[in-house]
């Protein structure tokens, strides 16, 4: 086999093992979550011509060492290839599998990929017919390989593209005049009741400032969160309704299908309660800090954010303001993409962990951002009627920070690694009502704290026996109170309106 068709198998058989991530630019729920710019296609790029080059560079090396025996060698591994690829093809095949093969890890659904790839090679190299299919195979891929090529060359122009849809809210003006309170939603994610609160519903210790604030508001005991993930409660709390996953249409415009409802899907206009529309119908304004989805592409017309400052949690989009901004975009990438590929490569990286400083720079870099625009518009911008929904994404995994916000080289799934977000979220949490106070308006503001969910793991939990996922935090205190206080009325997060004395803009009036 000549030294240039050698060149071009090896590109193109990477080049179909990474197809699995750049299918990923593609998946529907990817396109709704997943920033992409043009920068990420750059990189994705260099990522395939890093990985072709060193497999080029290996079978280099083995044909000098095999000499003529190298295509006697290569030939059958045809099999082992093409296995690799029906997998990567769908990279979110273990996923599928695991409700019903618990014990599928990633590890091992690698060893199965692979290894039912060589057992079938092996068998290739012992059969003359199965040598044989082999070599037609890679001839077709060197004769094809222009055809293949197109792909790649073309992502530029045909990956979904959406810059991160952001804007600071420190921008607007402060108003004057208004006549109802301003009211602060602040929304710890991922955490659940029994981590904060024990049975008798005293807030822990090493959580001073949830403690200082709970002294002083009401805590609702039952309060439920209107999913299990973000995707479902976040949308949830927005529109006042339990919803399911948004399916998009092809212009990306989403719709939901209310969970009580009869399968029907609505667009934005179907949720007359949703918060923004309530706040702007009263004349206040409705700002967002938060992460996640694109917010300001999806509230749109009476439905829209004021100002929707969003950031991009899982990977692609990362502001790449400085080498340390585009080491992060790249380690996302990367992380990605060694999460989608299922070549040896992909998995070595996996098991070196190479990404993760440059993903956990972009997490601690992420949250600091939140938590830097969301005090900035408490304390200049904030005014009466102002509603503002401030989303910190701490302390959900991955833990790439400590107790006082230093990232972390490598995080680990732990529970005390958890709890030192937990405090670091108790922290940025304390910083904000420093910003509401200081605005002057920290008396006079209704203030709820809770979170969209609770653990992902029990493992994580201080008291597996009390974890329950639905089951988070909730205080609100009214402007005035002094005292705190416990009401046991069930509530939802979706269904505020449905509290006795409701704050505003929940109950369509001001309090």
């Amino acid at each position: 086999m000549s030294r240039s068709r050698l060149w071009v198998v090896c590109a193109v058989a990477l080049l179909m093992l990474a197809l699995g991530f750049v299918r990923t630019l593609f998946d529907g729920m990817n396109r709704m979550f997943l920033f992409w710019t043009r920068t990420d296609v750059l990189l994705l790029a260099g990522l395939l011509a890093v990985e072709t080059t060193l497999a080029w560079l290996a079978v280099m090396g083995v044909r000098r060492i095999a000499g003529g025996r190298l295509a006697r060698w290569l030939s059958p591994l045809f099999f082992a290839w093409l296995v690799m690829v029906l997998v990567n093809l769908f990279p979110q095949g273990r996923q599928n599998l695991l409700p019903h093969f618990p014990w599928l890890t990633g590890p091992v659904y690698y060893l199965l990929a692979w290894g039912t790839g060589l057992v079938l090679s092996v068998a290739a190299a012992w059969s003359p017919a199965g040598r044989r299919l082999a070599a037609a195979g890679w001839r077709a891929l060197f004769h094809g390989w222009a055809l293949l090529v197109v792909l790649p060359v073309n992502l530029w122009w045909i990956s979904p593209s959406r810059p991160p849809a952001s804007s600071s809210p420190a921008e607007l003006p402060r108003r004057g005049g208004g006549a109802s309170s301003p009211v602060v939603l602040v929304l710890l994610d991922m955490v659940a009741d029994s981590e904060v609160v024990d049975e008798d519903g005293r807030v822990a210790e090493d959580l001073p400032n949830l403690k200082a604030f709970a002294e002083t508001a009401t805590y609702h005991s039952e309060t439920r969160a209107p999913g299990l993930e973000t995707l479902t409660s976040i949308p949830g709390i927005c529109f006042q309704c339990a919803v399911g996953a948004p399916r998009l249409d092809r212009e990306g415009v989403p719709s939901w299908a209310p969970a009580e409802g009869d399968g029907t899907w609505l667009g934005m206009n179907g949720f007359p309660l949703a918060i923004p529309r309530q706040v702007r119908s009263m004349g206040g304004r409705a700002v967002l800090c938060s992460y996640y989805l694109p917010w300001q592409d999806w509230f749109t017309g009476d439905w829209a954010w004021d100002v929707a400052s969003t950031r991009c949690f899982y990977g692609i989009g990362a502001d790449s303001g400085g080498w340390r901004g585009l080491a992060g975009r790249a380690g996302l990438i990367l992380w990605q993409w060694t999460e989608a590929s299922k070549s040896p490569l992909a998995a070595a990286l996996k098991l070196l962990r190479a990404w993760e400083p440059g993903v956990n720079r972009h997490y601690a870099a992420m949250s600091a951002e939140i938590q830097a625009e969301g005090s900035a518009f408490l304390r200049h911008a904030l005014s009466p009627g102002d509603f503002a929904f401030l989303h910190q994404p701490l302390p959900h995994p991955p833990f790439a920070v400590d107790g006082d916000g230093n990232v972390l080289r490598h995080h680990e799934s732990t529970p005390t690694a958890y709890r030192a977000q937990l405090h670091r979220a108790d922290t940025l949490f304390g910083e904000w009502m420093d910003a509401l106070r200081a605005s002057g308006l920290g008396d006079d503001a209704w203030v709820l704290v809770t979170s969209d969910h609770g653990l992902h793991s029990p493992a994580w939990s201080r008291n597996p026996v009390r974890h329950d996922k639905p089951h988070v935090p909730l205080w609100i205190k009214a402007p005035g109170q002094r005292s705190a206080d416990t009401d046991g009325t069930p509530v939802r997060l979706d269904r505020l309106a449905d509290l006795a004395n409701p704050p505003w803009p929940f109950g369509g009036g001001t309090p």
